[in-house]
């Protein structure tokens, strides 16, 4: 349906009882148009990839990444090639009062919502939002999980396609205690994610954060994880230790993660062949870079 004065159509939640919590699971290549819903929208990318319109930005996102829409904001989704998204859509009321107010504050991007998009804090919570650490604004609310994060969320959701209970009023309970502990381990990732981007006097956190500034940078350029280590006062092992512990992920990983994401938006946008994509990104054999590839993303180049 559409509402007076605004551009895009407006969706409906699809859930069959009152909880007010939605789970699907929906594995498609259909784009979805940009729309707007007067919910919450909570997503994750499982396999494949999507370019997602939101915030007045067009962001791919790959597995790991997982994003979440305030309500009245209009965003959509354009698939190329088939990809597995879970999603929970659920309004703020369906869940503990306490705990949503702070933790969407803290999840929600800066640009997204204004403040009568946003949940209204009691006085209780106020000294807690204060405290919430905003995304980096240049993501636009891309959460990155790493691969622990991203193993705990996925099993929750796919729990909740699992063994369904004829007992109402359990299953309405497990949605709603699913929800929170998602939301709140996307918190923790997010705080992580943050103490990444945001340089302090810690030297630790400064050489990471230096360090992936310049991987994005220089994609095409070898990764010497010795110089990097050598410019900080630390031995690579202890480099690669903390490099792991600030992302969970090594540096090599890391950085084929990075390399991955760009080669697939140069062929999604531009429909460059997957070997000129490769060697623009750093990739000099195209079999490593196809194997690392379908590490990435799920499925081969030829699927993007």
């Amino acid at each position: 349906m559409n509402q007076p004065g605004l551009n895009y159509p407006y969706y409906e939640m699809h859930v069959r009882d009152t909880s007010g919590i939605a789970f699907e699971h929906w594995t498609d290549s259909r784009s979805v148009e940009m729309h707007m819903h007067g919910y919450y929208e909570l997503f994750l990318i499982s396999r494949g990839s999507c370019r997602h319109m939101f915030a007045g930005t067009e962001t791919l996102l790959i597995p790991g990444d997982a994003v979440i829409v305030p309500p009245h904001t209009a965003h959509g989704f354009s698939i190329s090639k088939v990809s597995s998204i879970y999603n929970c859509q659920f309004f703020s009321e369906a869940l503990d009062s306490k705990l949503i107010a702070f933790l969407l504050e803290t999840l929600l991007p800066d640009e997204a919502p204004d403040e009568d998009r946003l949940i209204g804090l009691s006085e209780e919570n106020e000294a807690l939002s204060q405290q919430a650490i905003r995304p980096n604004p240049a993501r636009r609310g891309v959460i990155h999980l790493n691969p622990r994060e991203y193993a705990f969320v996925e099993s929750l959701f796919a729990s909740m396609f699992e063994n369904y209970d004829d007992r109402q009023m359990l299953y309405t309970l497990k949605k709603q205690k699913f929800t929170e502990v998602i939301l709140l381990e996307l918190h923790q990732a997010l705080h992580r994610q943050n103490r990444i981007y945001r340089k302090t006097a810690d030297g630790k956190e400064l050489a990471i954060g230096d360090a992936l500034a310049v991987m994005e940078e220089h994609l095409s350029d070898p990764v010497d994880i010795n110089d990097m280590a050598e410019v900080y006062g630390f031995s690579p092992n202890h480099f690669r230790k903390l490099f792991r512990e600030a992302t969970g992920l090594s540096p090599v990983k890391y950085m084929n993660r990075l390399r991955i994401t760009r080669a697939c938006e140069y062929m999604q946008q531009t429909g460059m062949p997957a070997g000129e994509a490769a060697e623009k990104v750093g990739f000099t054999d195209l079999n490593y870079f196809s194997r690392v590839f379908k590490q990435v993303m799920g499925c081969p180049p030829s699927k993007i």
